[in-house]
């Protein structure tokens, strides 16, 4: 009875230290960093709302004032210097993001199962892209931002529009700060699609044995 006492014993012990050895697989270094990215990926999102905020209230402007032919061009680089400004937040953040993914890697080393590494890796390159495209997306507003107020500015400053040179030099910002824009929609949709993979690798990898 002793013996088998004994053997019942050892038995729940090789099972609970195979249930701590699967727990073990993910530290929880790794999933407080991945919380940390989270964390920034919600900040990085508040920040973009606040900048379309800030477009829209620009381009509600214009419309209105476009009635009357009464647009104030200097309250108008006002309006782009506060988009700048948020753009600037954005791209500070994409900063954080990339740091914390850096530090995302680091604590994966310490995962000793080899798929669970695996999926780990590929989380962390979705990561990576994510933040590359982020950090691409806020570089192509900044520009788009740029070439805007360059337009603008002519207007603002009461500048010869009849001169040809001037003229010229307006449509290409213009152009410009339109194909910026546009490609910033691409690249910010792009670094949403890959936070969303992120997510669904990082519920894959929390639940592997």
């Amino acid at each position: 009875m002793k013996k088998q006492f004994l053997a019942i014993g050892t038995l729940f012990l090789v099972c609970t230290m195979a249930m701590c050895i699967n727990q073990a697989q993910i530290p929880d270094k790794f999933k407080e960093a991945y919380t940390k990215i989270e964390t920034t990926q919600k900040e990085i999102e508040t920040i973009y709302l606040a900048y379309e905020e800030q477009v829209d209230k620009r381009v509600e402007y214009v419309e209105k004032q476009k009635i009357s032919a009464n647009v104030d061009n200097k309250y108008l680089l006002s309006l782009l210097e506060s988009e700048s400004l948020l753009i600037e937040e954005l791209a500070q953040k994409s900063a954080t993001y990339s740091s914390q993914i850096n530090d995302l890697f680091n604590e994966s080393k310490e995962i000793k199962n080899a798929d669970v590494k695996s999926k780990a890796t590929e989380l962390i390159i979705t990561l990576r892209n994510s933040q590359q495209n982020l950090s691409n997306g806020a570089l192509s507003l900044k520009e788009a931002t740029q070439s805007a107020g360059g337009a603008i500015y002519y207007y603002a400053t009461g500048a010869d529009l009849n001169d040809p040179l001037i003229k010229q030099d307006i449509q290409a910002l213009n152009l410009n700060s339109k194909t910026q824009f546009d490609t910033a929609v691409v690249q910010l949709n792009a670094y949403y699609n890959g936070k969303l993979e992120a997510r669904a690798l990082y519920d894959e990898l929390i639940k592997m044995k």
